[in-house]
């Protein structure tokens, strides 16, 4: 059973998922738009070859735009880990030089404790 399958049966404008970020801004994203963001997401995974027994990962916090990419993975079978960006960078590329993925999402940057944290931050 693929949750992926199950979860993008449906393509109406019933609310798939609410975020709530700590930046207090609420976004509500529909069974239509779901569909539609992991579609383009998966599109470029297939062109890359990407098929059940391939790594894909994401170097991203919870949001949204992580859920789209771990269902874009798995609709392509592919076998999905993240770490939020909290994990510090020897914990990631710890985790991910075991895994050793084919393909890496990340984040241009995210809410943290009340902070907007950009990649630059973690260097």
């Amino acid at each position: 059973m693929n949750f992926a399958e199950n979860l993008l049966r449906y393509r109406d404008d019933r609310v798939a998922l609410i975020f709530q970020g700590e930046d207090r801004a609420q976004r509500k994203v529909t069974y239509a738009q779901l569909f539609e963001e992991v579609s383009r997401l998966a599109r470029p995974l297939k062109e890359m070859g990407i098929q059940p027994g391939d790594r894909v990962v994401s170097f991203m916090p919870n949001m949204p735009e992580t859920i789209f990419a771990m269902l874009a993975a798995a609709s392509q079978g592919a076998t999905w880990s993240s770490c939020s960006p909290d994990f510090g960078i020897k914990g990631v590329l710890d985790r991910f030089g075991q895994i050793k993925p084919r393909v890496l999402f990340t984040a241009d940057g995210y809410w943290f404790k009340g902070r907007r944290w950009t990649p630059r931050a973690h260097l």
